[in-house]
């Protein structure tokens, strides 16, 4: 197990990550940033699990559940982002579609 120092570390270094992610994203709405939040979680997700796993401590559901509602709604705007760009690669002019994915982003 690692030491609590150690375990705060990676909680301090991930959560910085993630902030500095989002706030580029934020500015430049460049969907690799989204992508970049989205892997930053999953590792947060799997020191979590890892951490419930192997302690008695009943914080880390709670914890678990917040992380999983960011993720999924950074899920649904990159999936916009791509669809968007999918559907200008192969310029598809559907009017109403481009509308629902540019709301989703919104």
């Amino acid at each position: 197990m690692f030491s609590k120092k150690k375990q705060s570390k990676f909680l301090r270094k991930n959560r910085n990550r993630i902030i500095s992610h989002l706030r580029v994203f934020c500015e430049k709405k460049d969907p690799e940033e989204l992508h970049k939040i989205r892997v930053e979680i999953k590792k947060l997700k799997a020191f979590i699990y890892f951490l419930k796993r192997h302690s008695a401590n009943k914080y880390f559901p709670d914890a678990l559940e917040l992380v999983q509602h960011v993720f999924k709604h950074a899920g649904l705007i990159r999936s916009a982002q791509v669809n968007l760009d999918l559907a200008e690669q192969f310029h598809l002019k559907n009017r109403i579609f481009r509308e629902v994915q540019l709301k989703i982003i919104e």
